[in-house]
């Protein structure tokens, strides 16, 4: 993919738009010509500023898709992997459910079609009772035996990404091998 340059619908957030950009990668870079692919100044925040950004800008350059989360909630620390149609978009770790849960519902309002999987933890239920009725939900055991993504990772949070992607694929699976995505629904 070519360079796609990007820059803050404000001006006074471009270096908070500068580290998001560096954390998420690909092929986007900071650039104040008028050209330049415009981010909506909400999107640009330092909580949840990586998934929003990242899904706008994706959704911007393809075209939108439905768009798929997983998250591995923890006690301390809560892994999720964002993807929008075959791509993961994002990958992080966040303290804390809640400003996931911000994330989705926003993705949701703004970006198009919402499905979220969620670990079975003693959090899961508390994460879809937040996220409402709108957002479709899907509850996948953390406990299914075979197959394993194991790798060398970097880092404290690399178990929790590891673990919510495992989660997201799951819960693809689960979704598609089902005759109605309704029927696998945790509402």
């Amino acid at each position: 993919m070519r360079e796609v340059r990007v820059r803050a619908e404000c001006p006074e957030r471009n270096l908070l738009l500068s580290g998001i950009l560096r954390r998420i990668g690909g092929p986007f870079v900071l650039a104040a010509s008028e050209d330049s692919l415009r981010v909506p100044c909400r999107y640009i925040r330092e909580d949840i500023g990586g998934i929003l950004v990242s899904l706008y800008l994706y959704t911007s350059i393809a075209g939108g898709g439905e768009i798929f989360f997983g998250i591995d909630p923890g006690s301390s620390f809560t892994g999720v992997v964002v993807i929008l149609g075959d791509h993961i978009v994002f990958k992080g770790v966040a303290r804390g459910v809640e400003s996931i849960v911000e994330a989705v519902k926003i993705a949701a309002r703004e970006m198009g079609r919402v499905t979220v999987f969620i670990g079975e933890t003693p959090l899961a239920r508390r994460i879809v009772d937040m996220l409402g009725a709108d957002i479709e939900c899907i509850l996948v055991p953390e406990d299914v035996h075979g197959g394993s993504l194991e790798y060398a990772g970097q880092g404290r949070g690399d178990r929790h990404v590891q673990d919510a992607l495992k989660i997201a694929l799951r819960g693809l699976y689960i979704r598609l091998s089902r005759p109605s995505s309704t029927a696998s629904s945790s509402r």
